[in-house]
């Protein structure tokens, strides 16, 4: 099967020669059993030798195989002869010889390849960009994503990887967070939460720049109170806005004698709209650096709600 039928087609031409060198010698490795393996890359060669092991092979036989890399856009007969003519100059015959290159190679130039071998008692392989394609997507998928930055993880290996990641960060949190206050341990770490607070912040964020809010009214950070942990998110407890403030001053004076509860906002943060968190700022409370969306900021939902503890 020619995987670019059902896959994306991989750019080898995006790689510099050594790098796709690089990449050869790493295919090689996991593909070949050998005892020896040398790149010669920028360094100098040997009769055009890109790279060179010893294979091992059945009992305790080995064979000298050379390799030859070709980052070429097409590879000819002509270039074939060219390539074979060279490795005659070595020193040294291989047992076998292995072209790998990042093109289709056509019946011709493969017929070519396999006469020429024969002629000289060279056994040959050829790893042409539909092999090396399927090599880097059904059995070498971290070196796709290492030469490439293509991930090919399936959808429900995504899904569980973050349901796994929302287990995590539930049970990290409710750890952290929901401890009660100890007086009589010192102010450090989970203890530092005196009254459960914790700063909301952007990650784009930068702090030799003003605590200035968006065209949504959101800061870059602000401090929240976690009301509670589940398995969807944080909810948390928060005042937010100039009009806002003026509802809970109305609140509080309107309620002060009878002692009825404040107003407040309740929010939602999702654990996937959560990049990262540190238990261990300098300022003396964790941070949540949180991604901003729109008009409801860095959470999913808010209500408003009363709160006679905040």
């Amino acid at each position: 099967m020619n995987p670019s039928t059902t896959t994306n087609k991989i750019h080898f031409e995006d790689l510099d020669p050594l790098r796709f060198e690089d990449l050869a010698v790493n295919l090689l490795t996991r593909e070949i059993n050998h005892s020896k393996m040398f790149h010669y890359g920028s360094l100098g060669n040997d009769g055009g030798v890109d790279i060179e092991l010893v294979e091992k092979l059945i009992g305790e036989r080995e064979q000298r195989v050379y390799v030859q890399c070709k980052r070429y856009k097409r590879f000819s007969t002509k270039d074939a002869e060219k390539a074979i003519s060279s490795i005659l100059e070595a020193s040294t015959l291989p047992n076998k010889l292995i072209f790998i290159v990042t093109c289709s190679v056509s019946k011709q130039t493969t017929d070519f390849i396999k006469k020429r071998c024969e002629s000289l008692s060279i056994s040959w392989d050829l790893w042409a960009s539909s092999k090396l394609e399927a090599l880097l997507y059904f059995k070498h998928q971290d070196l796709l994503k290492t030469y490439f930055g293509v991930d090919v993880k399936t959808e429900e290996e995504n899904k569980i990887s973050a349901i796994e990641r929302r287990k995590s960060m539930r049970n990290t949190f409710i750890n952290e967070l929901m401890k009660d206050f100890n007086p009589r341990e010192p102010i450090l770490g989970a203890h530092r939460f005196m009254n459960r607070k914790f700063i909301i912040q952007t990650p784009e964020f930068k702090y030799d720049l003003p605590n200035e809010p968006n065209e949504y009214g959101w800061y870059p950070y602000f401090g929240v109170r976690p009301y509670n942990i589940n398995d969807e998110g944080i909810q948390v407890d928060f005042y937010w806005g100039n009009d806002f403030k003026d509802k809970i001053q109305s609140s509080k004076n309107t309620n002060s004698e009878s002692g009825t509860s404040y107003i407040c906002h309740r929010g939602t943060i999702l654990y996937d709209n959560i990049c990262s968190y540190d238990f261990e700022s300098d300022g003396g409370r964790p941070i949540f650096y949180c991604r901003y969306n729109g008009e409801n900021g860095p959470f999913s939902s808010i209500l408003l709600i009363e709160n006679e503890n905040f």
